[in-house]
């Protein structure tokens, strides 16, 4: 058979000539009757418009200049604003271009001299309705009122007449002046079978009576009657009702899907969960309906239960790829990170080297506490602010403190051209205590000024943070203390705020107050204090001379271990602890 080879020509030929047959169906069904009686073989007036607009549609198709096929698009819906492939081909037009609202006014005109046309009408009005709100309530109040005899239109046109109630009801519920409209136009339209069981006219009613609820007058009409409010919400709760009980089990998965959104966005956490639940009792082999039940626990951030969903969901075989992504992120944010690691890596099978699923599993490993993994896969991903950020915080787990310092000083530089909101108050506090760690008090200083500058140091977790990094450092001490007491004056129940005063206390050799404070410290905490506080309780109590005490807690701090704690330093201090209790032994 010879091959058949299309020039783009050839192509762009085939093109007209399909759209050209989709559009002039509708057309010669609307005249051809006509004109087969017609003896003289002449249009009257209705027929001439129609053979404008599919002249003017042919143009638009062959226009070469985006802005001439709009205007040809605009003709044809003049002539024919019936038409619905011109509209859509308008529509993609008026994305790309850069006068997109000068011709929703243009369309807007055509619409208002034609309010049958329900389609047409519809698409002025979405599209002026954030630019030019009255005028888009006026097209669609002006449309309503040009069908009386709604109740005869067809399904498909009570579909969009239904949806232009809906967007008029939404823009009604702005404006508590319009309130009282809103009301009456859901207790003219929705008092009947037609667009009373219609979900998107239930679902708008319902949105306009919560919003006309949470802003309506609380005051009851002379006293005796219910206030707005009262009214507004009770009509809201009547919707609802309504909606649950007209679409119980609704096998139609936009409305489902729908029904969820609206009772999260209602906050009706548990309506949206017994909705997808009773649809999945209905067909418990619907792989759709546990992924959107997955999703939905991921959103309420019940990871745990979101997992559970998703252990369920990986047993079918009809599972893809997108899916062990989603199933990696709930699991990660469960805390179960084999599971995690497993779906990102079956993920990457099918995606090998995908940025985002690469990131994720150098996080779960992190996690893990597998920080030469973590690096490894972090390695061969290009240099951003997360990434960078994550290597220095593997980093310094690994004791790589000058390396760590290093990357989070190439975050910051990076970010400060492109997401200078990366840079928060926690960033900034761990590059204090990097800098603390390579023994740089100027750096210290810099950063922990940027962060009071740049965030205030009324945050009493900074305030102490900062406070505490001085004192460790043995520098601005005055300061230090003053930080400190700010914030425990705020929050006087942190075991840490006491530790870190009396840390502050001991290095101005006020060691008796700095005794006091450290006890407070190891009581708030109600149990065996921390690796810090009891080797600052040791030091304290080393300098005081209770010799006894202070290898006690020193004991405590190499036993209960921390990434912070200095051990060797800890083992040094015991060692000139015994050495001073065999001497005053000999004595």
């Amino acid at each position: 058979m010879k091959r058949m080879n299309f020039s783009k020509k050839s192509a762009t030929a085939l093109l007209l000539f399909i759209c050209l047959a989709d559009y002039s169906s509708d057309i010669r069904f609307d005249f051809e009757p006509e004109y087969a009686s017609c003896g003289n073989g002449t249009l009257n007036a209705a027929e001439k418009r129609k053979a404008d607009a599919l002249a003017s549609f042919a143009m638009a198709l062959t226009c070469k200049k985006p802005e001439e096929t709009i205007v040809r698009l605009l003709e044809t819906l003049k002539n024919d604003p019936e038409a619905e492939l011109p509209i859509r081909l308008l529509l993609n037009q008026i994305s790309n271009s850069a006068d997109a609202d000068k011709i929703a006014k243009a369309l807007a005109e055509t619409a208002q001299t034609n309010p049958q046309a329900l389609t047409l009408n519809l698409t002025a009005i979405l599209l002026l309705k954030d630019q030019d709100k009255k005028r888009s309530i006026d097209l669609a109040e002006n449309c309503l009122k040009s069908c009386p005899d709604w109740k005869k239109l067809s399904p498909a046109e009570l579909k969009v007449f239904c949806s232009i109630i809906s967007v008029l009801g939404s823009m009604y519920s702005t404006d508590q002046a319009d309130f009282s409209k809103g009301d009456a136009l859901f207790e003219d339209y929705l008092d009947n079978n037609a667009i009373g069981h219609n979900y998107t006219a239930l679902e708008s009613a319902a949105l306009f009576y919560n919003q006309a609820g949470e802003k309506g007058s609380s005051k009851p009409l002379l006293w005796v009657f219910e206030s707005d409010k009262d009214k507004y919400l009770r009509k809201k709760q009547e919707y609802l009702n309504k909606i649950k009980d007209y679409f119980p089990n609704t096998e139609d998965k936009n409305i489902l899907s729908a029904m969820v959104a609206l009772y999260e966005s209602l906050g009706l956490e548990k309506e949206a969960e017994e909705t997808l639940l009773r649809r999945i009792l209905v067909d418990p082999n619907d792989i759709s309906l546990l992924v959107k039940l997955a999703g939905f626990y991921f959103k309420q951030k019940d990871f745990t239960k979101s997992v559970a969903a998703w252990r369920a969901i990986i047993k079918n075989p009809a599972i893809t790829p997108e899916m062990y992504m989603s199933y990696g992120d709930a699991a990660f944010y469960a805390g179960y990170y084999a599971e995690a690691g497993s779906a990102y890596e079956m993920y990457l099978k099918d995606n090998p080297g995908n940025g985002v699923a690469t990131f994720m599993l150098a996080m779960v490993r992190f996690e893990q506490g597998d920080f030469k993994k973590t690096l490894a896969l972090l390695n061969a991903m290009p240099d951003n602010f997360m990434v960078l950020k994550i290597r220095a915080m593997a980093e310094d787990r690994l004791g790589n403190e000058r390396e760590a310092l290093s990357l989070l000083q190439q975050a910051e530089s990076s970010s400060l051209k492109t997401n200078p909101e990366f840079l928060d108050s926690v960033f900034y506090l761990f590059m204090v205590v990097l800098a603390d760690k390579n023994h740089k008090p100027d750096l210290v200083t810099k950063y922990a000024e940027l962060i009071e500058k740049k965030f205030s140091l009324q945050d009493t977790m900074l305030a102490n943070a900062i406070g505490y990094t001085y004192a460790d450092m043995n520098i601005k001490l005055d300061e230090a203390e003053k930080l400190i007491r700010y914030a425990m004056e705020k929050d006087p129940d942190k075991p840490e705020y006491y530790d870190s005063l009396a840390w502050v206390l001991y290095r101005k050799g006020k060691f008796n107050e700095a005794l006091s404070h450290i006890n407070s410290s190891i009581e708030k905490q109600g149990k065996m204090p921390n690796a810090i506080i009891a080797d600052h309780a040791g030091d304290i109590n080393f300098a005081l001379g209770n010799t006894a005490e202070a290898v006690k807690y020193w004991k405590t701090a190499l036993q209960t271990y921390s990434r912070e704690t200095d051990c060797p330093k800890i083992e040094e201090k015991l060692k000139k602890a015994a050495e001073a209790i065999n001497a005053a032994a000999k004595k």
